[in-house]
């Protein structure tokens, strides 16, 4: 079972929560999935910063890719893969 990255991101003044979906790497446990986190702080913020600025991180979390579709999450507009 495949794992990746997930956090939660929120922009309290206006309201509005985001996801912010990890890809690349994918994990093949939830153990290598922390250990890459722990290992590349910079690199989640740099990325988050990039495309969230001023946003707060709210949680992050490793969950395996076929909880996705448990927790309504949706990765992809239906009909496209990468």
């Amino acid at each position: 079972m495949s794992w990746v990255f997930l956090v939660l991101l929120s922009q309290t003044q206006r309201g509005l929560h985001e996801g912010f979906l990890w890809y690349d790497p994918v994990f093949d446990t939830k153990d290598q999935c922390i250990t890459w986190v722990n290992e590349n702080p910079l690199t989640v913020f740099r990325t988050l910063n990039h495309y969230y600025p001023g946003w707060e991180i709210h949680d992050t979390l490793c969950v395996r890719e076929d909880r996705l579709k448990d927790m309504n999450i949706q990765p992809y507009p239906e009909g496209t893969s990468t």
